[in-house]
């Protein structure tokens, strides 16, 4: 089963969603990640669009749990961080958070 096949049936009924919207999600929140977030610069080069793609299942997982903007822009923080990347701003990581919550339905209030 592909990647992307195989973390949709497991999160099938993730925020009550159907496969066909949880397949909307994933593309959304990957395209916020590379477009928006993208801490190491890839996002000029197409064949690197499933670069964060690790960070998709842990995200609509803390979404799916409640978590607000806060966290999610932490854990997006800390991830640079760890890299020894921090290139967001932490106001730009609320956004990118905000937006995230916004997506999955989540009141994204800090």
């Amino acid at each position: 089963m592909p990647k992307d096949r195989t973390f949709l049936y497991s999160y099938n009924n993730l925020l009550g969603r159907t496969e066909m919207s949880n397949a909307t999600l994933v593309a959304q929140v990957r395209e916020i990640l590379m477009r928006e977030w993208d801490p190491i610069e890839v996002n000029w080069n197409p064949a690197l669009s499933d670069e964060y793609d690790e960070h998709i299942p842990v995200l609509i997982k803390m979404l799916s749990a409640g978590a607000n903007a806060s966290r999610v822009a932490n854990y997006l923080g800390t991830w640079e961080r760890n890299i020894g990347m921090p290139r967001n701003s932490e106001s730009t990581l609320m956004a990118i958070a905000q937006r995230l919550c916004q997506l999955a339905g989540v009141n994204g209030a800090a």
